[in-house]
């Protein structure tokens, strides 16, 4: 495990939250997002989940995504290395680790190759070992459009709001909820003097296709995975493979929440993940 080779890492995006009423567990939660996400679209609940616990929250962006470095990688190895780094740079010996979707991807391949950096795993809405752009994934069908609006906006050279309106258009048969679809809009915007994804969509599109050997996540680390009721990711007839990888996992899941159930059930979230991170 420790000859495992890391590549030259990025400086992250990344918020802090302390509690206000002072620290008082000493390893700190450390979170990451899933793809085409941010830190910001997880607005208020990394904070209360400092308050709450009690402990210090880091929530930090992938490389290729709103505020960290664009790359020429983005790969596994590329955001472990990345986590490894912020992991170092910030004093942390330890982390209890949550992260969703592509988080929860990176953050179980950590455990299997770094489980001293791993306190506890928090997944949320994601088989460890998902294969993504199998034939059908969700996430094959979204980059794409992504890659296509960008084109379509720039070809019928709209000005940035009228941009967005056209994006929510094409979104809309694929995001039917308006509130998510202005969470992805947040990240529409200028690069270099051109209409432009705050993520890179050219190297995700990449990363998406590439034919690379998965890091299979085989860990005993003590796991929470947490599901939505409704997730197209994830349902109960996954959960006796994800044992198989992960045996020291147990279930929770939030009735009526998909995929998003940070977003869409901060409540619950919380009142599922604060007992087990401080039990």
């Amino acid at each position: 495990m420790a000859e495992t080779k890391l590549l030259e890492p990025v400086e992250l995006a990344y918020d802090k939250y302390e509690p206000s009423t002072g620290v008082e567990h000493s390893i700190p939660i450390v979170t990451f997002h899933g793809l085409f996400s941010c830190k910001e679209h997880w607005l208020d609940t990394p904070k209360r989940l400092a308050e709450l616990s009690k402990r210090t929250v880091y929530i930090c962006n992938f490389r290729d995504h709103p505020g960290s470095p664009f790359t020429d990688c983005f790969t596994y190895e590329a955001m472990i290395s990345d986590a490894v780094h912020f992991f170092k740079k910030n004093h942390i010996e330890k982390a209890i680790c949550i992260g969703h979707s592509l988080g929860g991807l990176m953050f179980s391949r950590l455990a299997t190759l770094f489980p001293h950096l791993v306190e506890k795993l928090v997944l949320l809405d994601i088989h460890p070992y998902h294969q993504l752009l199998e034939e059908g994934d969700p996430v094959e069908g979204l980059a794409l459009l992504f890659y296509k609006i960008r084109e379509t906006v720039r070809e019928e050279k709209l000005d940035l709001d009228a941009a967005k309106v056209r994006a929510s258009e094409m979104l809309a048969p694929f995001i039917p909820e308006e509130v998510r679809r202005q969470f992805f809009l947040m990240s529409l915007g200028e690069r270099d003097g051109k209409l432009d994804w705050k993520f890179n969509i050219d190297q995700i599109i990449k990363f998406l296709k590439a034919k690379f050997k998965m890091i299979k996540p085989m860990t005993n680390t003590q796991t929470l995975e947490i599901y939505g009721e409704k997730s197209d990711f994830l349902s109960d007839k996954d959960l006796a493979s994800i044992l198989d990888l992960l045996p020291n996992t147990k279930f929770e899941k939030i009735i009526g929440a998909d995929h998003a159930l940070q977003l869409t059930h901060p409540n619950e979230f919380l009142e599922i993940v604060v007992p087990y991170i401080n039990s």
